[in-house]
């Protein structure tokens, strides 16, 4: 939408003020699936400003919204892991942002298990990828290896040739 347009464009502020009153128009509705977006799209925004600490806040009451939903039947299951992988690896990026590394290791270890569960190796390689570069932030090198190679050799079953490269460039 606009705000993602605003914010491609480079001003955050504007595409802050078209989610915010998304924001309050899913409120208003009581629209729960759609105000998890919104706060989602304040915290990517937020994030990419270096608010990090404001970012994690909006990514946890998305993610608490999701899970919610899934609990009244809402979401169908795939929708709902899908948006629950989204919020937990956005909460693991603000985690590595704020250098908070265990608890950035922990939730993306969650999102790694996640789509290992949903046979969904793409995600799985890119949560490895992340995790490498939290371990390579955080000076374990040896851990980031072993998580690049593991994301090569998932990479190398699908063929997934972009994960691919982008695995080999980390590496």
């Amino acid at each position: 939408g606009i705000g993602e347009i605003q914010s491609t464009l480079g001003d955050p502020h504007k595409a802050l003020e078209h989610f915010d009153r998304a924001l309050k128009l899913n409120v208003e509705r009581k629209d729960q699936l759609n105000e998890s977006l919104s706060l989602n799209s304040i915290g990517v925004v937020s994030l990419s400003m270096g608010e990090y600490q404001k970012a994690l806040d909006y990514f946890k009451q998305s993610l608490a919204l999701i899970r919610g939903s899934d609990q009244r039947g809402i979401l169908a299951p795939r929708t709902y892991r899908m948006l629950t992988t989204i919020a937990l690896h956005n909460i693991g990026d603000a985690y590595a942002r704020l250098g908070e590394y265990s608890e950035a290791l922990d939730i993306l270890s969650q999102v790694r298990s996640l789509c290992r569960d949903a046979k969904y190796p793409f995600g799985e390689m890119s949560a490895l990828n992340n995790i490498a570069g939290v371990y390579i932030s955080s000076g374990q090198l040896r851990q980031a290896l072993e998580c690049l190679v593991e994301a090569h050799a998932i990479g190398r079953t699908i063929e997934a040739k972009i994960e691919l490269v982008d695995t080999l460039n980390l590496m």
